[in-house]
């Protein structure tokens, strides 16, 4: 396990780590992007510029959010966590219209994306052995909190086949899946969902931990490439609804 701040979020998310977890009776995350209010600006102390993420009218009456990235990168998190046990599905709308393109994302100097869907899942003591607990305590040690436990982050890349799964090479506590790849068209608008309590038990092969949150991230900075991509809506809701 290896904690790395830059590029996972792991670093940066522990710094804004919410201490209430709403109530799953409540809409916990129904975005249609009318302003950020919801949201919290995370940047990375060793990357000098950041992405942008601005509201824009797409349609008449309609917003969206649009994320750019110009050798830079950033993110926004959403302040609330969200009982996944409860609420584990996510729905998204979302469009990439530029994306850095010719690179490796499993290698550091490749992990650019033009647009992550990043679900972040809070430390859980219960699902880790001794020497991962140990790990933890001297984080918590050292600055103060404990890191989140891990992430899955869902992509759009035409640089990957649509459903692999890889590391990020910054830390193995991040996951990638690419649920677009090199059969997307840039600038179309696709609409997605997924299960990120089956998502995360498939990928780590262990059970969630039941509080997370949900992040949006652009970056270029290791391409040096130039993105552009939309988010229209973003919501958490229940199997069966």
């Amino acid at each position: 396990m290896h904690f790395h701040p830059r590029k996972s979020l792991i670093g940066l998310l522990a710094l804004k780590a919410a201490v209430n977890l709403a109530s799953a009776e409540e809409p916990v995350c129904e975005e249609h992007f009318a302003d950020l209010s919801h949201w919290e600006a995370v940047s990375f102390t060793d990357i000098d510029q950041s992405s942008t993420f601005v509201i824009v009218e797409t349609e008449k009456d309609k917003s969206s959010l649009l994320v750019e990235s110009g050798g830079s990168a950033s993110g926004i998190i959403w302040k609330e966590p969200v009982d996944i046990s409860k609420q584990p599905v996510i729905q998204w709308r979302w469009r990439v219209d530029q994306a850095p393109g010719g690179i490796n994302h499993r290698e550091k100097a490749g992990d650019d994306y033009a647009l992550r869907i990043q679900v972040v899942f809070e430390y859980d003591p219960g699902l880790l052995n001794f020497g991962e607990k140990l790990e933890y305590e001297t984080y918590r040690a050292l600055h103060g909190r404990y890191p989140p436990h891990a992430a899955l982050c869902y992509v759009w890349t035409p640089n990957e086949k649509q459903g692999e799964i890889y590391p990020c090479p910054y830390t193995d506590r991040v996951r990638i899946k690419v649920l677009r790849g090199q059969e997307a068209t840039l600038g179309q608008w696709l609409e997605e969902t997924v299960n990120v309590a089956e998502d995360y038990e498939a990928i780590f092969g262990e059970k969630p931990p039941a509080r997370a949150r949900i992040a949006i991230m652009a970056d270029s900075d290791d391409s040096q490439s130039s993105t552009r991509a939309l988010v229209d809506f973003i919501r958490w809701r229940t199997i069966e609804e």
